[in-house]
């Protein structure tokens, strides 16, 4: 069996860093038109499992939480913000009040690589 040798270049990893640490412009415009899931939990019910098992439509579940109180919102699973429920017209809406952006910023980056991984 022969064995091959070649020569092998080292990157200086100071500089690769440095290059793959800030996302491209050009790349942030070419990913900023995908959709992405954004959530709002509007609170929680805690019920015993014979209620589960009587649940039918129509009933009514009542959260601990009501409009103008603080609620979580999500990006895909990952909380990422909170803000206030309000009401628009005849429709919910949510007034953003704290966004993490480190959080989005980790969410973004990975669905970004998931995007990358199936392509």
């Amino acid at each position: 069996m022969k064995h091959e040798v070649s020569s092998v270049a080292l990157v200086d990893l100071e500089e690769y860093i440095k290059d793959h640490s800030e996302p491209s412009k050009a790349h942030i415009e070419t990913v900023s038109d995908i959709s992405v899931e954004v959530g709002v939990q509007l609170g929680k019910a805690r019920l015993t499992l014979g209620d589960v098992k009587k649940l039918k439509v129509g009933d009514i579940l009542e959260v601990e939480k009501s409009l103008g109180h603080k609620v979580d919102v999500y990006l895909g699973c990952e909380k990422v913000g909170i803000g206030e429920a309000i009401v628009m017209d005849e429709n919910f809406g949510i007034v953003i009040s704290e966004i993490q952006a480190d959080k989005k910023k980790a969410v973004l980056a990975a669905m970004k690589h998931e995007l990358s991984e199936n392509e």
